[in-house]
């Protein structure tokens, strides 16, 4: 896994467990809490945040499981919604309960 794809996880899971998390609170979130990984993909200067934050909107992640792929602005809107996660979780459980019927 390249370094995009593992900040595009982290930013999901910190989504799911933040919902309602605005651009500026999950820029702070994602440098504070994976800063290594934020220095890798963006370096460590002044405009490093400014940068970070340029993601909210153009980057997309897509869900290994369901197939859905949405920015990260997108699925913060998304988590944000009341049962967002009851939703999400049983989505993916019967996506692969599915899976698991088909030869």
């Amino acid at each position: 896994m390249n370094t995009k794809e593992q900040f595009l996880e982290e930013t999901f899971k910190v989504l799911r467990e933040n919902p309602g998390i605005e651009r500026a609170e999950w820029a702070d979130a994602m440098a504070s809490c994976y800063p290594k990984l934020v220095k890798e993909l963006l370096g460590s200067d002044r405009g490093t945040l400014a940068r970070l934050e340029d993601f909210w909107d153009c980057e997309e992640y897509t869900d290994p499981v369901t197939g859905i792929s949405l920015s990260i602005d997108e699925w913060a809107s998304f988590f944000a919604g009341n049962n967002a996660n009851w939703i999400y979780d049983e989505l993916r459980l019967k996506i692969q309960q599915l899976t698991a019927l088909v030869p």
